[in-house]
């Protein structure tokens, strides 16, 4: 179906197709604004299941399609900072009933342009094919984006866009050894100092934890900025538990530490 007005809806598929975790059909929405205070003002992008809500999919546990083997899922009872029912259920819903138009290349263009991305709102980008993120980021000035799918050969290429999510602070250490750049969930965050022969911290605290920076403004989790700069020259990121859910990933970053 064609909205009336593409470049009046607040939302355009950007991409449909298979999961590669199980062959599941999903869609890729990118949403124009967000009112969301941590991120600021950003296009966002979700992955969802095209054929039940976000919210179906964790009841049945049908939600690896979207988010992978991902431990903070909510199907597993994990701590996922996201609130299905709220944005997720929203937009499935929007998609659902025809009101959001195929995102032509002068749409994204012009909802993009000079912003920042947030690649993943909610569901794992690296779920996508690389040349769907290429298109959604062509204009941008820059995007933020995350990934659990760093053991999938598939997803090696989202080192270049996202940052390795990394439930504990022993496995950041490991994917930054691998190459990633990592956003690393921790009860006790810390910055790393630089030894003698570094010009940089390996990690830093999230501005957003720090100095109340929002994701618009900051911009850090880029991943390898499509491959323009080695992993190891730029510091990688560690946030606290954060959420409506932050106790149960506390627990888990406890409990791996």
């Amino acid at each position: 179906m064609t909205h009336p007005n593409p470049l009046r809806a607040t939302g355009a598929v950007v991409w449909q197709g298979p999961s590669p975790i199980d062959g599941s059909p999903l869609v890729a929405i990118l949403t124009r604004r967000s009112a969301n205070r941590k991120t600021g003002d950003m296009p966002q992008l979700y992955i969802l299941r095209a054929d039940r809500s976000p919210v179906e999919a964790s009841r049945t546990a049908t939600d690896d399609a979207t988010c992978g083997h991902c431990p903070l899922r909510h199907s597993l009872g994990g701590g996922c900072y996201v609130n299905l029912g709220h944005g997720p259920q929203s937009v499935y819903r929007a998609f659902a009933a025809g009101r959001y138009p195929e995102a032509t290349p002068e749409l994204l263009q012009s909802w993009t342009q000079g912003k920042r991305v947030r690649l993943g709102a909610y569901g794992d980008p690296a779920m996508l094919p690389e040349s769907v993120i290429e298109r959604v980021t062509a204009h941008a000035r820059g995007w933020t984006g995350y990934t659990h799918q760093y053991a999938h050969p598939w997803a090696q290429w989202a080192r270049h866009y996202m940052m390795a999510s990394a439930d504990t602070p022993q496995l950041a250490r490991d994917l930054r050894a691998r190459g990633w750049r990592t956003f690393a969930l921790s009860a006790d965050p810390f910055t790393d100092r630089p030894t003698p022969d570094e010009s940089a911290p390996t990690q830093v605290e999230c501005p957003a934890d720090t100095r109340g920076t929002s994701c618009a403004d900051c911009g850090l989790c880029d991943g390898t900025r499509n491959g323009t700069r080695p992993a190891t020259e730029v510091a990688s990121v560690v946030i606290r538990p954060h959420g409506f859910k932050a106790r149960k990933a506390e627990t888990l970053a406890l409990s791996h530490s």
